[in-house]
C-alpha cells in the first residue's frame, strides 16, 4: 500500500493535476491526505480472470464502455462472470 499512498501524495500535491479539482496543498498536506486516504488494512483486489476459480468458457460480451469482456465459469458461485470483475473470495490464480 506504500506505493499507492505514495501515488496519492505526489497526485494531490501536484497543483497542474487536472483530474483532482482541489486548490494547490502543501507536501505536508498532502501527506495527510494520502494518509487518510489509505488504510492499512486494505488489500489488493484480485480480479476474476487472475482468479485460481474462474476458468474462460470463451463467451464474450460487452462491457457498459464498450469494451469486449471475456466471460468465465466461477467454480465457488457457479456463475458466469466477466474477466474484470472481482469478490471478496478471490485468490491469485499461482503458475499458468
Amino acid at each position: 500500500m506504500m506505493l499507492l499512498r505514495n501515488r496519492l501524495k505526489r497526485m494531490i500535491a501536484d497543483s497542474s493535476d487536472k483530474v483532482l479539482s482541489i486548490p494547490h496543498i502543501s507536501e505536508d498536506g498532502a501527506e495527510a491526505l494520502a494518509d487518510y486516504l489509505v488504510a492499512e488494512d486494505m488489500v489488493a483486489v484480485v480480479r476474476c480472470k487472475n482468479c485460481k476459480r474462474w476458468t474462460p468458457d470463451g463467451g464474450h460480451g460487452l462491457d457498459l464502455d464498450g469494451s469486449k469482456q471475456l466471460y468465465g465459469k466461477c467454480v465457488l458461485t457457479n456463475m458466469a462472470i466477466k474477466e474484470n470483475n472481482f469478490c471478496s473470495f478471490g485468490a491469485e490464480r499461482t503458475g499458468k
